[in-house]
C-alpha cells in the first residue's frame, strides 16, 4: 500500500489561475499511483467542486475535505473505503483529518496533519493534540507538513540560526533552533519512517526549484511520515519524490510511505 502526502502550495494557484499547477501536480500523483493521498493546502477547495474534479482527474473514488480555520484545507483521497473519517478544527491553526481503514486484515488509523507556520510553541500544543488522537489506536500513521525541524537531522545549527536571523525568520526559534515538536512525537513512541530508510544526509522537502519566498531559504525537512512502533515491521520503504514535475509543481516535495 502506498500513502502519499503532498503540500501543493495554495491549491496549485499561480497568479489568478487557481489550477495553473494542476497538470504537474496530477502527473506527479499519477506517476506514484498511491492508494491513499493526503493533499495539504487544498486552498479554498470545496468537496463537490475543486476536490471532486481533482479526484476524477487522479482516479480516486473516495474523497473528503477537512475545512480548516484558514483556507488551507486538508484533502483525503483514497481508493480504499475508510471505515470512519473525522475532522478536527478546534485547537488547530489549520485542521486535522483522521481516518480509520480496515483493508485486507490490515487495520490502521491515518492522520493527515498541517501544523502551524507561526512558531514552535503553537505547534507543540497542536502536536500534543495529535498525539492524543493517534494514541487511541495502536496502529497509527501520522503524515503531512509538520512545519518543524527534527533533532535527528544533522543541521549546522549555528549557521542556520544566523541565516534565519538575517532574514527575520523566527518560526524555528529566536536564540536557538527549536526541535521540541518532533522530539515530543518521538518520545511518545512514533517512529520517523523516512529516517529509517534514508540515513545519510537530510531528506529535505523544501525548497523545490519553484520560485518561493524568503521562508524557504535553506534545505529543510518539514514533511514527515511517522508510524507507531507496531507498524515498523510492515513498512517496505519511504522516499521524497523529486523529479522534473515535483521540482516546480509546488514549494514542497511530496513524501511517499509504502506499508503492508
Amino acid at each position: 500500500m502506498k500513502i502519499l502526502s503532498y503540500n501543493i502550495d495554495h491549491g496549485g494557484l499561480e497568479g489568478k489561475n487557481k489550477k495553473y499547477r494542476w497538470p504537474k501536480i496530477i502527473h506527479a500523483v499519477k506517476q506514484e499511483n498511491p492508494d491513499i493521498l493526503v493533499i495539504l493546502e487544498a486552498w479554498g477547495w470545496r468537496k463537490n467542486k475543486e476536490l471532486k474534479t481533482f479526484a476524477k482527474k487522479t482516479g480516486y473514488k473516495y474523497f473528503f475535505i477537512s475545512k480548516s480555520n484558514t483556507l488551507h484545507n486538508i484533502a483525503l483521497l483514497s481508493r480504499i473505503a475508510p471505515k470512519k473519517v473525522i475532522f478536527y478544527k478546534k485547537g488547530f491553526h489549520h485542521s486535522l483529518v483522521w481516518a480509520y481503514f480496515n483493508h485486507k486484515n490490515h487495520q490502521f488509523a491515518l492522520l493527515g496533519v498541517h501544523l502551524s507556520p507561526v512558531n514552535e510553541k503553537i505547534r507543540f500544543r497542536e502536536g500534543k493534540k495529535i498525539i492524543h488522537v493517534a494514541k487511541k489506536y495502536p496502529n497509527s500513521v501520522i503524515i503531512g507538513d509538520f512545519n518543524s525541524l527534527s533533532p535527528n537531522d544533522q543541521y549546522n545549527k549555528i549557521k542556520l540560526i544566523r541565516l534565519f536571523r538575517k532574514n527575520n525568520i523566527i518560526k524555528f526559534g529566536n536564540k536557538r533552533i527549536e526541535t521540541r515538536v518532533m522530539k515530543k512525537f518521538f518520545q511518545s513512541g512514533f517512529v520517523d519512517a523516512v529516517k529509517l530508510f534514508s540515513k545519510k544526509g537530510i531528506p529535505y522537502t523544501v525548497p523545490t526549484k519553484k520560485p518561493t519566498d524568503e521562508k524557504h531559504i535553506a534545505r529543510l525537512r518539514f514533511d514527515y511520515a511517522l508510524v507507531s512502533k507496531p507498524l515498523i515491521s510492515s513498512m517496505s520503504g519511504t522516499k521524497e519524490i523529486k523529479n522534473q514535475y515535483t521540482d516546480t509543481a509546488s514549494d514542497h516535495y511530496p513524501i511517499l510511505l509504502e506499508i503492508f
